[in-house]
Order: C-alpha cells, then sequence, then structure tokens
C-alpha cells in the first residue's frame, strides 16, 4: 500500500503589482507607492509644476524675474560667484554687471583695492 501526503491547498495569490511599474506619472516625476499600493506622483527636484506636466523651471531668461538669469534651467541670481573681492554686482535685465564701488579701483572680476590718498602738507613761501 502506497500513501501520498497532500499539501494543505494554498489559495491562489496573485503576486503584488507595482503600481508606479510602468510609472503612471510622466516624464520628469517621480512615483511613490503608499502604504495601501497606491501610486503617488510628484515632480523631480529640480522641476516644477504637477505630473504628468512637470517641467524645468525657465529655459530662457525671458521666464524670469529681471534680477536673475536662468542658468541650468533655474532661475537664479547671476552674480554668485561672478564679482571679485569688493567688488558690487548689479543685475539689470537679467545681466550681471561688476563694478568698483566709489572711491576704489582695479578690476571689478578679481578685486577692487581702496584708492589711498596721501594728504601732502602745504607748504608755503613768503613773498617779498
Amino acid at each position: 500500500m502506497n500513501f501520498f501526503f497532500l499539501s494543505p491547498a494554498t489559495p491562489d495569490v496573485e503576486p503584488t503589482r507595482d503600481p508606479c511599474y510602468p510609472s503612471p506619472c510622466g516624464l520628469n516625476s517621480q512615483c511613490a507607492v503608499s502604504a495601501d499600493n497606491i501610486p503617488s506622483c510628484s515632480c523631480s527636484p529640480t522641476f516644477i509644476g504637477s505630473p504628468p506636466n512637470c517641467r524645468p523651471e525657465c529655459h530662457v531668461n525671458s521666464e524670469c524675474p529681471t534680477n536673475q538669469a536662468c542658468i541650468k534651467q533655474k532661475c537664479t541670481d547671476p552674480c554668485v560667484g561672478l564679482c571679485g573681492f569688493n567688488a558690487l554686482c548689479q543685475v539689470t535685465l537679467h545681466q550681471a554687471r561688476c563694478t568698483c564701488p566709489e572711491s576704489y579701483t582695479g578690476d571689478p572680476f578679481t578685486v577692487c583695492s581702496e584708492i589711498i590718498c596721501k594728504k601732502i602738507p602745504a607748504t608755503f613761501t613768503r613773498n617779498n
């Protein structure tokens, strides 16, 4: 007599599907799965908008305020790291301009040095 042991029947368990694959979020976005297995979409860190319409902040200067410039697709201050020591930076229509302040001289892209005036004592001569 042969005995066969049957394993207890296991219910067919469907493997959980990743709701973020393929991503339902669109370009320039990221997908996260919630505890109840629902996908949640958000724009990638350097992008703005709402999925599926995430986009860079800018492509050209005119998309930024006039005191900023479009640098690496972000509206940023174009003065950062541009001017030299003691120099002033002013942004007009997206363009940075470096200058030495009043009473300073030099190359505003490297260093501005204070102009030092030495007072020469006046000498008076007597006219006879």
